[in-house]
């Protein structure tokens, strides 16, 4: 359908009735096509006008469908405040420093005439202050909800880009369905809201805004805008889904890479944990990977540098983002952010007890006591549906309680060691044992339980026998002594690095477990059009008395910690058995780009075009 005509400033009223173009994708993919959907304003309150589609109104009664709307409410000053507003200021009242090209048909052919764009200058293209929600059962397999870019561009101008615009500032979430009231109204929308609007804050702020003011593309890969998004659900509403994710990274996090997010997973249709797996983009551990490393992030430096990121226009189509991140949390080598994250999350009380001091830091952890995790070997109780069959009703997970109240608690195990089907791992390395070889994949944190040793020291090494000097570096601790050392291994040399702790003498006890956390190399981003290609390289690792390695750090004082098992077998059904991420952005942004590169008319009607 053909978007109506921009209004005159006055907002519509509940009741209205509007056919919205929903894209209609399958999780994972790219692949869109288009439906119309008639839709009713069914509620609206100060921020959002909330359409259903017609088909799905009896889904919940008024009440509950006004509630949507005003919790939004609560949503949109954090949002704002943390990822930018919604409008386009930069451009003036009138928005009139760009314009695309128009197409008469999908494609083409191309008009001379060049299309005025939607005004977002002041409201949402002059239908007053709220922003639309659409919800729909219409969205595509395994889609929880969507924002499209292409939304904020002409409709004659999306054409060219074989799109639809609505020509609103929208973003689009399922119906309850089969689930029940009070988990959808409690987390599923609370977290759709949150992470889809940060979505749409993030186009306008950074894409949008760069290439009006300097027509330079600029587009973030995933695992700083859908990490952002995560970020955006923990830090404005309370759906608790962060959690869900962060606790499938715990369980595997040698399976994710941070920055290409890509995972060995299965694939993100699946409706079971149970089904053969392999290298996808967007795995769920992925998403809990990124939302950790910013949660992490915020907590040492800031809130500061959420937006410090978007504002950067460093991050070209298909950049890694490492620059404008090194940049924002205050120029550290990137090898050295992710050592500090890696540590932080293995083997740190709370975020960056330990971690950000190596470096320097001025952020002290007290600066900053609302820490979501204060604790990743924790428990946490959240909204959930509690899927699955198993003792006392609970899922199979061990970890995982249902309560009987919609709501379930995840007990964080902590940081699982690599997964013996796919790295070869075969379990607790043992100090002077034999050399255990290993597959890592790029971009990871392994987490490697030792025995330890009753006192002294302990040496442990890793070396790349890929020969592709894949290693980045790493850390070790003591698991469980409160005396332990957590020093830096020494820097890379001859594809090797080298630990040592200090072990802690108790009197008839024990030798103290131990983990050597190795780091791999940062793999180039994955805008998410691409295949999968996530590398695994060979790295041989043993412990051993003694040997102090090169390059020694300055210990620091570990926290008592439960000693890490060897590898468990991994329940068929992880968590409470919820796992339904919504549409990746990069895929609306794969068709924002073929639009930008081809063709614009900038501030003064000067008419410049990149040839694809």
């Amino acid at each position: 359908p053909s978007p109506p005509p921009a209004g005159n400033g006055t907002a519509y009223a509940v009741g209205a009735t509007r056919t919205w173009c929903v894209s209609v994708a399958t999780i994972g993919t790219s692949n869109i096509t288009y439906q119309p959907v008639a839709t009713t304003l069914l509620a609206q309150s100060t921020h959002l006008n909330l359409w259903v589609d017609n088909a799905d109104t009896g889904q919940l009664t008024t009440a509950n469908w006004q509630q949507l709307a005003t919790d939004f409410d609560s949503i949109y000053p954090l949002d704002t405040q943390y990822f930018g507003g919604t409008t386009f200021p930069q451009l003036g009242t009138t928005q009139a420093p760009f314009t695309f090209t128009e197409c008469t048909t999908l494609s083409g052919p191309t008009v001379t005439n060049y299309e005025a764009q939607p005004n977002f200058s002041k409201d949402n293209n002059g239908y007053g202050p709220q922003i639309d929600i659409v919800v729909t059962d219409k969205l595509g397999t395994g889609e929880g909800g969507y924002f499209d870019a292409i939304n904020l561009v002409a409709n004659a101008s999306a054409r060219c880009a074989s799109a639809f615009s609505n020509e609103a500032e929208v973003f689009f979430a399922l119906p309850p369905g089969q689930e029940s009231q009070g988990f959808y109204l409690n987390g599923d929308v609370l977290r759709t809201e949150a992470h889809e609007f940060q979505h749409m804050l993030h186009a306008i702020n950074k894409t949008y805004a760069g290439f009006a003011s300097t027509g330079t593309e600029v587009f973030d890969p995933s695992w700083i805008d859908e990490g952002f998004s995560m970020l955006a659900e923990d830090l404005a509403s309370t759906s608790g889904d962060p959690i869900r994710y962060a606790y499938q990274y715990d369980l595997n996090p040698g399976n994710y890479s941070l920055t290409q997010f890509e995972g060995y997973d299965c694939a993100p249709t699946a409706t079971s944990t149970s089904c053969p797996k392999a290298i996808h983009n967007y795995a769920a551990g992925n998403y809990g990977a990124a939302y950790l490393f910013w949660r992490w992030a915020v907590d040492q430096y800031g809130v500061g540098v959420l937006k410090q990121v978007i504002a950067s226009q460093s991050t070209s189509p298909g950049g890694s983002g490492i620059s404008e991140v090194q940049a924002a949390l205050g120029g550290a080598p990137f090898s050295q952010l992710f050592q500090s994250f890696s540590l932080a999350f293995g083997g740190s009380l709370k975020y960056g007890l330990m971690a950000p001091s190596m470096y320097g830091s001025p952020h002290a952890d007290s600066a900053n006591p609302a820490v979501s995790f204060k604790d990743s070997y924790g428990s946490y109780t959240i909204p959930s549906p509690c899927l699955g069959t198993g003792p006392a009703g609970n899922p199979p997970d061990p970890n995982v309680i249902c309560n009987g109240n919609a709501t379930a608690t995840f007990n964080f195990p902590g940081p699982q060691p690599p997964s013996a089907a796919n790295t070869g791992f075969s379990g607790l390395f043992a100090v002077n044992g034999p050399l255990q070889t290993l597959n890592l994949y790029d971009d990871t944190a392994n987490y490697i339980p030792v025995s330890g040793g009753q006192s002294g020291q302990n040496s442990m090494s890793a070396t790349d026998a890929s020969g592709s000097g894949a290693i980045l570096g790493g850390v070790a601790f003591e698991t469980a002594s409160n005396t332990g050392q957590a020093p830096l291994c020494s820097a890379p040399s001859g594809n090797k690095i080298g630990c040592s702790t200090t072990g802690a003498v108790i009197a008839n006890g024990p030798p103290q477990p131990e983990t050597f956390i190795v780091d791999m190399t940062v793999a180039p981003a994955n805008g998410g059009g691409n295949a999968p290609a996530l590398t695994q390289h060979a790295v041989n690792i043993q412990d051993v008395t003694g040997n102090v390695p090169p390059e020694p750090r300055t210990p620091l004082a570990a926290p008592a910690r439960a000693p890490l098992g060897a590898a468990a077998a991994l329940p068929t059904l992880r968590g409470d058995g919820f796992l339904r991420p919504d549409r990746p952005a990069a895929v609306g942004y794969q068709r924002l780009q073929w639009l930008f590169e081809r063709g614009v008319i900038r501030g003064g009607g000067t008419h410049t075009q990149s040839v694809r």
